[in-house]
């Protein structure tokens, strides 16, 4: 079934919101931190794409044929481009990441994010590395969570649980983020079992 017409009016989501009878999961992309002083997958993308124009050609033309990347420059993706950046230098990458995880603050945002999360609506997936929403329920509700971000941890997440729980399918910026084409592309099995039966718990959880 084909659905249309997702985009709501905010009076509409805040009536929405307050249905006590429905329980909700939060999704939250890279555009959640961007107030956060965190930059957009786009911009990073802008970045390395402009950092590889100073590396010799012959070199990248050869990343690219190793990792198999038969596009134009203008249609790489950011995972494409991290793959080329860092060539062989994923070290260097985590790092990278790492430090911008580590100067930001959470926005206004996160603070009615975690109104939100110590009710019954306590679960948030995420493909973002940052501790944002970890950072925030400690600053504004005194609440630790439970923070999943490897899938050898996924079988801790109690979907009964009352605390708030942090699913982080691409890792965390402190333990070897995901932003390699290999590695965002396709789930390991344990996540996708994971992540299904969160989203089918009851048949109550509705995507946000």
């Amino acid at each position: 079934m084909e659905i249309k017409d997702l985009e709501i009016s905010s009076d509409t989501f805040i009536s929405i919101m307050q249905d006590k009878a429905t329980r909700y999961c939060y999704i939250l992309g890279a555009g959640a931190s961007v107030e956060s002083g965190i930059p957009s997958g786009e911009s990073l993308a802008t970045k390395f794409r402009v950092e590889l124009k100073s590396y010799n050609d012959n070199d990248v033309n050869k990343w690219k044929y190793n990792l198999n990347i038969t596009k134009s420059d203008e249609d790489l993706t950011y995972s494409e481009l991290y793959d080329l950046r860092y060539y062989n230098r994923q070290h260097e990458g985590v790092h990278f990441i790492s430090e911008i995880m580590e100067k930001s603050e959470p926005s206004i945002g996160y603070y009615f994010l975690t109104e939100q999360l110590i009710d019954k609506n306590n679960i948030v997936i995420t493909t973002n590395f940052d501790n944002l929403i970890e950072k925030s329920l400690s600053i504004y509700q005194d609440i630790h969570c439970r923070v999943v971000f490897n899938e050898e941890l996924a079988r801790y997440i109690n979907l009964d649980s009352k605390k708030p729980q942090i699913i982080k399918p691409h890792g965390d910026a402190m333990f070897a983020p995901k932003s390699s084409s290999i590695d965002v592309n396709k789930l390991s099995k344990k996540w996708v079992n994971v992540l299904n039966r969160t989203f089918t718990i009851d048949g109550t959880i509705h995507l946000v």
